[in-house]
């Protein structure tokens, strides 16, 4: 068998799995918004929004070396071995730390790594918009504009989730005063309004992610 149809398949899987189980993260994020259900039934419902949102975590970490790795392989992208060897270790480091985070949830250290992932996050996304760029500029490059431009739509995705992440503290906190002091104005609307901020970040991220896909699809423009 062709590895190259092995890294599709693969890459598909990761697709699937990361931008499905989000959906249900997404619709479980908005019952426990509602302030229609009872806040035992709104906690319950995003702690296991945070339970299935590990597994988009992961599926998206892994997209990007698999990608490169497609992109290799098919000679669409001149990478050297080094380089692309560089990709993965990157990857498999940030994947490391996505699982020591739900490891050590709620740990001091948590904190400490989500600094660190979030300057792997920046370097992705400098690299990807780079080599996009370059590949769209050069004269003589190898890589169509289809890949060059997947690249950078991408990279924005990256840097989407990376701005999710900055703001989610507010929707935190108001789920904290819910589980301690149960219902109020105040902590419905840290709720409400850091959902909100949460959700205009997903669609953008849905949004970028299903162009991109497209482009891997389409191949054009070439």
């Amino acid at each position: 068998m062709d590895t190259y149809i092995v890294w599709v398949y693969i890459h598909v899987l990761l697709f699937v799995f990361w931008v499905g189980t989000d959906i249900g993260v997404f619709i479980l994020g908005k019952f426990a918004q509602s302030d229609k259900y009872p806040p035992d039934i709104r906690l319950f419902s995003m702690k296991v929004a945070l339970l299935i949102d590990r597994f988009p975590r992961v599926c998206f970490v892994l997209m990007i070396p698999v990608g490169f790795q497609m992109a290799v392989l098919s000679g669409l992208l001149p990478l050297s071995g080094p380089q692309l060897g560089g990709i993965w270790a990157v990857a498999l480091l940030w994947l490391a730390i996505v699982f020591w985070t739900f490891a050590r949830d709620g740990e001091p250290i948590v904190a400490k790594l989500r600094h660190v992932e979030r300057v792997i996050q920046l370097l992705a996304v400098v690299v990807m918009t780079g080599i996009g760029l370059v590949s769209l500029t050069a004269e003589a490059s190898v890589t169509p504009a289809w890949l060059a431009i997947k690249l950078i739509v991408f990279a924005g995705v990256i840097l989407m989730a990376f701005g999710l992440d900055l703001i989610s503290g507010l929707s935190t906190r108001g789920f904290e005063m819910l589980e301690k002091d149960g219902y109020s104005d105040e902590a419905q609307r840290a709720i409400k309004v850091g959902l909100d901020r949460i959700y205009a970040f997903v669609v953008f991220i849905y949004i970028l992610s299903l162009t991109a896909a497209f482009l891997g699809i389409a191949k054009y423009p070439i």
